[in-house]
């Protein structure tokens, strides 16, 4: 997913630096939070778009960075996974084995904390595009 959305980006006209590919695995090399520090403190780092999934709390994590200062560029998300929504509480699914529990992991809560936090989110992959044109701007 996050190679059609570098490629969404170029085909409008908007370049990307960096493609960080962290992996939807059960196991992962890092996360978001240890990423978006790096990304602070580059100084060609205007904008940062993130691509998410439902079952982690790494997304939670994002907002809760973004809540204490950690991260103060424009920030930019695509949270995907509405169908495990209708999946029975505490059911492993997916590539990653996750779980949504008490909320933690949903697709709803994810996006309404990136929102809360002040992050632009996209409903689609249609509505990235303008919404990264939007964060560069202001």
């Amino acid at each position: 997913m996050g190679g059609e959305i570098a490629n969404v980006l170029t085909r409008d006209a908007i370049g990307q630096s960096t493609f960080v590919p962290i992996g939807g695995d059960f196991l992962v090399g890092t996360s978001f939070v240890p990423l978006l520090e790096l990304f602070e403190r580059d100084p060609q780092t205007e904008a940062v778009a993130i691509f998410g999934e439902a079952g982690t709390g790494q997304e939670e994590a994002v907002a809760r960075m973004i809540n204490e200062g950690g991260f103060t560029k424009p920030l930019v998300a695509l949270i995907v996974g509405d169908s495990v929504e209708r999946l029975p509480k505490g059911l492993s699914f997916g590539h990653t084995g996750s779980i949504i529990e008490r909320g933690v992991g949903s697709p709803d809560e994810k996006r309404a904390r990136l929102r809360d936090a002040g992050a632009a989110v996209a409903d689609t992959l249609a509505e990235l595009p303008g919404l990264v044109r939007t964060a560069l701007a202001s």
